[in-house]
């Protein structure tokens, strides 16, 4: 079974998920775009581009589908939360006991605890990254 929107909305199922209705409430286009953007995660973060496509059971381990799923809606409810902190940014200013401008640091965190839940990855891994 490929990763897409079709085994998304199965896994993220009414009476499947406890965030069902965050996923169905977010437009089709956008539950697409974050499946892509989440596949590319993943597929960083464990440093592997052939992430396994067989349709996984509940005990099946790693779950490479489920992992993607859940870092899709991750990408969806921290864009949300960021238009939110971002909004408050611009409606409030705020300083610390100084009068200095304090800062609101962005929203951390690239994968999602949920989903890393459902691969295997190495503790003691090293990775070199350009920058």
């Amino acid at each position: 079974m490929a990763i897409d929107i079709a085994g998304a909305n199965t896994y993220f199922g009414e009476s499947v998920h406890v965030n069902s209705s965050a996923w169905t409430t977010i437009t089709e286009p956008r539950r697409i775009a974050a499946i892509a953007q989440a596949r590319r995660d993943i597929e960083q973060f464990i440093g592997d581009t052939s992430l396994d496509e067989t349709e996984t059971d509940h005990g099946d381990f790693p779950r490479h589908d489920v992992a993607v799923y859940e870092q899709a809606l991750f990408l969806l409810q921290k864009q949300d939360r960021q238009a939110v902190i971002d909004g408050l940014i611009k409606n409030y200013a705020t300083t610390d006991r100084r009068g200095f401008m304090s800062d609101i640091a962005p929203i951390k965190g690239t994968i999602a605890p949920e989903a890393v839940k459902f691969l295997v990855v190495s503790p003691r891994a090293i990775r070199l990254v350009r920058g």
